[in-house]
């Protein structure tokens, strides 16, 4: 475990160094060190980290034995994706190494991660500490790695969405569908962001509409994609924690509550789409709490939305706070994050957690 508190402390340092410097280059080495500080457990990890790692060592190790001409062919037999599959023959080329193929992917996933944190403007103390405790991809991309980094583009196309750039977001969706074909269902968000404000006024008409489709909608999901068949019958994966949910429902209600009392239209704006977002998966686990649904197909598509909680508390700080109490807030929420990590790191699965070295 202590592997992981360093890194915490680490990445705490340095997102705050650079939320505290005025000067660029300083700025940008402190993210570079960030996004190294953040990859480097996945090169030094051992394989048996991670449920689903053995079956990307078992890809790499194939990859490694076939040709190019080939890829197509065993892309289909295995069912991943043929892309992810060529950029991997790619770097076992070049590196030679699979450590190296992991360590690569998580520099992706990172440096997309928060490149979309600093679009936003908002404290990257917080929105890197979310990776450790509310939206907690750090500990998950040891095991869904594909799906991690589709949904590091995800966030990333979001942030392009909300600046007006759809072209933008349409790239990375297609990008993100590239390393994992789920993540194509994302293109729902544009939707969702262009009609935010009829949502958002009938939200509470809306609430009922969300707990009563989405089960149906990521059910037939998951059975027409083929890599999501295998988990639809997997019973033990588990939706969120109640006590998890009850804070998310409580930040998503006082941010509606406040919805007008934003000091920048922008932001007002932003926090509509974020929240109708997470809404869909409150309402979603609530659901399956309701009706006592246990399923890993449904809950890993269901990750899709929960990538708004990184954004929402910044952003209310930022809207809501000013001066002295915009400190204090910021303070007490650096508090509630990392014990909410160490939260995370006492009971989170042993196939996630423990660290050994490979």
């Amino acid at each position: 475990m202590i592997e992981y508190i360093v890194i915490l402390f680490l990445s705490t340092i340095l997102s705050f160094f650079y939320s505290i410097s005025k000067n660029k280059l300083f700025k940008i080495i402190c993210l570079f060190v960030l996004v190294l500080v953040l990859s480097i457990l996945y090169y030094i990890r051992d394989f048996s980290i991670g449920t689903d790692t053995h079956a990307y060592v078992d890809y790499f190790e194939l990859l490694k034995n076939i040709k190019y001409s080939e890829i197509f062919y065993y892309a289909n037999a295995y069912n991943v994706e043929f892309f992810f599959f060529i950029i991997s023959k790619l770097l076992l080329d070049v590196f030679g190494s699979i450590q190296m193929i992991f360590f690569v992917y998580a520099i992706i996933l990172y440096t997309t991660l928060i490149s979309s944190f600093r679009m936003l403007n908002l404290n990257l103390v917080l929105l890197v500490l979310s990776i450790f405790s509310f939206f907690p991809i750090f500990y998950y991309n040891f095991n869904i790695l594909r799906q991690s980094i589709a949904l590091s583009f995800i966030i990333l196309s979001c942030v392009y969405l909300i600046r007006g750039q759809n072209n933008n977001f349409l790239l990375l969706i297609v990008i993100a569908g590239l390393f994992h074909s789920s993540a194509l269902v994302c293109i729902l968000f544009y939707f969702i962001y262009k009609y935010r404000d009829y949502i958002y006024n009938k939200i509470f008409y809306f609430i009922i509409f969300f707990m009563s489709s989405f089960y149906l909608f990521l059910k037939a999901i998951s059975g027409y994609l083929d890599k999501y068949i295998v988990y639809i019958e997997v019973s033990d994966g588990k939706p969120f924690s109640f006590s998890i949910i009850f804070i998310f429902s409580l930040i998503s209600i006082f941010s509606y509550i406040v919805r007008n009392k934003a000091n920048l239209q922008w932001y007002k704006d932003v926090l509509k789409f974020f929240n109708i977002v997470l809404l869909f998966f409150i309402s979603y686990n609530i659901l399956l709490y309701v009706i006592g649904i246990s399923n890993q197909g449904l809950n890993r598509i269901g990750f899709y939305f929960l990538w708004p909680i990184i954004f929402i508390v910044p952003i209310l700080i930022r809207t809501q706070f000013k001066g002295n109490n915009r400190i204090v807030v910021n303070m007490l929420s650096l508090v509630l994050y990392v014990l909410a990590s160490f939260y995370l790191l006492v009971n989170q699965s042993e196939s996630i957690i423990p660290f050994q070295y490979g």
